[in-house]
């Protein structure tokens, strides 16, 4: 086929791999470097797991989406960090494009990444389940994107090692959808799915307190009050302002 002939018959292209195992690495040599490889089969059910992007009001309601913890020991070899990268996809589609006479099937989704807090307990983490995590004891990371309907979402970072949480959703509260989430690591790294809401969580839990919340005022007037004294009389110095 000619680079004409597919332009006038083709909007969109996308090239990936059979498995992580094709992927190959310069300083890993010609053999490629086989990829550590977590899968959950989830899903999003109303009133239950699927709560929705979470804005405005229905902020709270965000933190019924499924949780997955993934925990780094040790960083990559020759680095102080971990690659980590994330696959969300949704299922079954073909079938529900099938059941709308060939309109869109996929549902808007997203995939957010928490750093757990130091000192949050995790004592529950080798017992198979987890207790799900809430904004106070979370720092934001990054996100997949804005939420859109394709079939699959990625999202790759590097990170410190620690403690991390996947929350993914839609941006629908209620919207009814199973997904196969798939984490690759470089280090491996485990995992576990925090599937225990907390019955008793306060107002206050839902509040990030990291600065980064988009209700948060933090603004000029919280950065300088947050500066220690000697660093303000720097700032000072520097911009001329008398004491």
């Amino acid at each position: 086929m000619t680079y004409e002939d597919w332009i006038n018959n083709f909007e969109q292209i996308q090239i990936c791999n059979i498995s992580p195992e094709t992927l190959s690495t310069a300083r890993k040599g010609a053999q490629g470097y086989k990829w550590n490889c977590l899968q959950y089969d989830g899903e999003w059910v109303s009133g239950r797991s699927a709560g929705g992007c979470g804005q405005g009001a229905d902020k709270q309601r965000f933190w019924i989406n499924p949780q997955y913890l993934v925990r780094f020991t040790q960083p990559d070899q020759g680095s102080n960090d971990c690659i980590l990268i994330t696959a969300l996809m949704q299922k079954y589609t073909r079938q529900k494009r099938m059941q709308t006479g060939g309109e869109s099937a996929e549902e808007f989704i997203q995939l957010r990444l928490f750093r757990v807090n130091d000192g949050v307990d995790l004592s529950l983490f080798q017992s198979g389940n987890g207790q799900k995590l809430y904004p106070k004891d979370l720092e934001r990371i990054g996100t997949s994107g804005a939420y859109i309907n394709k079939r699959e979402v990625t999202y790759q970072t590097r990170v410190p090692p620690g403690n991390y949480i996947l929350i993914p959703s839609t941006y629908d509260a209620n919207k009814e959808a199973k997904f196969l989430l798939r984490i690759f690591t470089e280090t491996p790294a485990e995992t576990i799915s925090m599937n225990i809401d907390r019955p008793d969580v306060g107002p206050g839990e839902f509040e990030f307190r990291d600065g980064k919340g988009p209700e948060k005022d933090y603004g000029i007037k919280q950065w300088w009050e947050s500066l220690p004294p000697a660093e303000r009389e720097r700032v000072k110095t520097m911009l001329g302002v008398a004491a």
